[in-house]
């Protein structure tokens, strides 16, 4: 479960990055709000589960 939000992490940062908005291009307050508003949810969507996640996941 860990790794699959890390994925989406991944994937959701790089979408961003290739559809033309770079983070060096945005002003960095900007930046810090497309990823705390878009990267971040879409990461800890269903985090709440992450409690039954035994120590070998």
């Amino acid at each position: 479960m860990v790794d699959d939000a890390c994925n989406k992490l991944r994937v959701t940062y790089l979408s961003i990055v290739n559809s033309g908005i770079s983070p060096l291009s945005l002003n960095t307050s900007t930046s810090i709000k497309v990823y705390n508003s878009i990267v971040i949810p879409k990461a800890l969507y269903g985090c709440e589960l992450w409690t039954s996640i035994s120590t070998e996941d």
